[in-house]
């Protein structure tokens, strides 16, 4: 008997991460994977509409599902926001971020902080929406500062859905700290994987994907029956060559998957058209994306510092760093590549706790936050 395959009609995603998920960041992956779904850094809205610091307008059209991460608790603003942004045929999606634990988005009240203002998002929701006819979509933790099984969360959705406000539920399956420092909130506070099926069940209608401590697509089989769909963050950022691991996973029809170095190879023509069109783009934003492509692979190392060595040229010599990751490539082209789905000891892989809950007065940052 033919096993079905548990991926049919899922998806999976890579989460925004602040500096990591750049317009460079997501040409890597679109050249990397057909299918996964790409989420842009986290803007802030009142940014696009003042036109100050829009980065993620920079990236080009690609074949998958893009979508533009927006912050803010503003209903105007956002509404004005996606207005700018729909200008734009690159995104096929606007994400409202309800789950960034930053001092900075706590002070502004955005991120995580709305988690407290349910009624706030859902109108922020709908100005997205009618701004757009594009999907909407939120980004959230399980409850703020304390576990409280979900009702909490559960109190915000039924506020989103009143509106009819969202179109998929993206859930960081662990509360957030408000006094931890960010990198502490993405590993201290236990997964909690169970309240996020449970969501799923109460609300079978409303798309629901996972994110949260999963760090390979193997470990995501074991919770793809369970929700719409899976969303890696640090895994894929630390290892970003298994990306090419998502269409075969989606579609195991595809009988082969794209050859690392021919990757490499179609974004460095990318890179030169970036350089020949925008020749002030800075070294490090463009090529800090391939640094990690060939992780736990024999001389790894060297391609390391070719590449550190490219970050490290001035804009004028932008060419320079081209010609020196070519050449590197070029060595790297006979050797052997054998893709893995160990994290054990990917170099920026953070140790996630079982995901378990534990009451949150047990909880206790690895370095108190300044005050």
């Amino acid at each position: 008997m033919t096993q079905l395959n548990p991926w049919i009609g899922k998806s999976i995603s890579i989460a925004p991460m602040l500096k990591v998920t750049t317009p460079h960041y997501l040409k890597l992956l679109s050249i990397l994977s057909k299918h996964i779904q790409l989420y842009s850094e986290m803007t802030i809205a009142r940014s696009i509409i003042e036109n100050t610091h829009v980065p993620c307008f920079a990236l080009e059209p690609v074949q998958n599902t893009v979508a533009l991460q927006l912050a803010g608790n503003n209903p105007s603003e956002l509404h004005k926001a996606v207005s700018i942004a729909n200008r734009q045929p690159s995104y096929n999606e606007y994400n409202l971020n309800v789950g960034c634990p930053s001092k900075r988005a706590g002070a502004g009240l955005f991120g995580v902080a709305l988690m407290e203002h349910p009624q706030t998002v859902a109108l922020c929701l709908r100005a997205m929406k009618d701004a757009t006819h594009r999907k909407v979509s939120l980004k959230c933790r399980l409850g703020i500062n304390v576990d409280d099984n979900g009702q909490s969360l559960r109190k915000l959705i039924d506020a989103v859905l009143k509106l009819n406000a969202c179109d998929t539920l993206i859930l960081h399956s662990r509360i957030a700290i408000t006094k931890f420092k960010p990198k502490d909130n993405w590993t201290i506070p236990p997964l909690n994987y169970e309240t996020t099926f449970k969501i799923k069940q109460e609300y079978p209608e409303l798309p629901v994907i996972i994110n949260g401590g999963i760090s390979s697509l193997q470990q995501a089989q074991n919770y793809i029956h369970k929700v719409d769909g899976i969303m890696i963050g640090r895994a894929f950022e630390n290892q970003p060559a298994l990306v090419s691991l998502v269409d075969k996973t989606l579609h195991p029809q595809i009988h082969s998957t794209i050859n690392i170095p021919d990757a490499v190879s179609q974004y460095l023509k990318y890179a030169e058209h970036v350089i020949s069109s925008q020749p002030h783009t800075h070294p490090h934003g463009l090529f800090l994306p391939l640094m990690h492509l060939f992780h736990n692979q024999k001389n790894a190392r060297s391609w390391r510092i070719a590449v550190g060595n490219a970050l490290k040229k001035q804009n004028s010599s932008l060419q320079d760093s081209l010609n020196e990751i070519k050449k590197a490539l070029e060595e790297r082209k006979h050797l052997p590549l054998s893709l893995s789905e160990n994290f054990s000891h990917a170099k920026r892989e953070h140790q996630h706790p079982s995901p378990v809950t534990t009451p949150p007065d047990s909880l206790k940052p690895s370095t108190p936050a300044k005050p």
